[in-house]
């Protein structure tokens, strides 16, 4: 435990963490991978697999983008949604997912994850491994990209907010738009019946045939 100094605030110890990992971020010109906040996708043993990271960045990155309709028409059509959003690439261990912001997985060095619970903020910091490529001439190999560092800097939450419903609003008993909580809960209160939902039911994204 610190020594308290009546000088400066009280701290705790910034916590750390440090690993081997793959990890997943957007990359791009807009959206999240502009925000430092949604940049980071996830965090994964490095262990895993190169078809299992693939089949993960592109269940994320089609529920990024897919309306239900979209992925439910998509499901069984794995291979052709990888000749469309697998970029080519010749390089080991880095996956290149989507258009623009696209899904950008590799494995990472010495991934640490500094948090201070004090200002809210954790720093992510990784080495880029070097990629190596057949020599030019001779039968040796050479460095075709050096390694690089990257880093990131986030306020202390989920990578995802999906699961954190906003307290204002409630959905509707019939599953139509969600509306307000307060007129809800001052009927509610009142002992009366919750308020009727007569607005229309939201037009899917995309209509078409069935899908088998």
């Amino acid at each position: 435990m610190p020594v308290d100094n009546p000088l400066r605030p009280f701290r705790w110890p910034v916590k750390r963490t440090k690993l081997n990992a793959w990890l997943l971020t957007w990359e791009g010109t807009s959206g999240p991978a502009v925000d430092p906040q949604r940049k980071v996708i996830a965090i994964l043993d490095a262990r895993r697999s190169e078809a299992f990271v693939e089949d993960l960045a592109d269940v994320i990155y089609c529920r990024s983008f897919d309306s239900a309709y979209d992925m439910a028409f998509m499901a069984n059509k794995r291979g052709q949604r990888s000749r469309q959003y697998r970029h080519l690439n010749t390089w080991p261990s880095q996956i290149l997912y989507g258009r623009m912001p696209c899904i950008f997985a590799r494995r990472v060095e010495d991934l640490t994850v500094s948090i201070d619970e004090v200002e809210n903020v954790e720093h992510l910091h990784w080495t880029e491994p070097p990629v190596f490529g057949n020599a030019e001439t001779g039968s040796g190999i050479t460095e075709l990209v050096p390694a690089r560092e990257g880093e990131n800097v986030r306020s202390i939450e989920p990578l995802s907010r999906d699961a954190q419903a906003s307290p204002s609003v409630e959905a509707s008993p019939n599953g139509g738009p969600q509306r307000p909580l307060s007129a809800v809960a001052h009927h509610a209160l009142a002992g009366l019946a919750p308020l009727p939902d007569t607005t229309a039911s939201p037009r899917p994204l995309r209509s078409g045939p069935p899908f088998k």
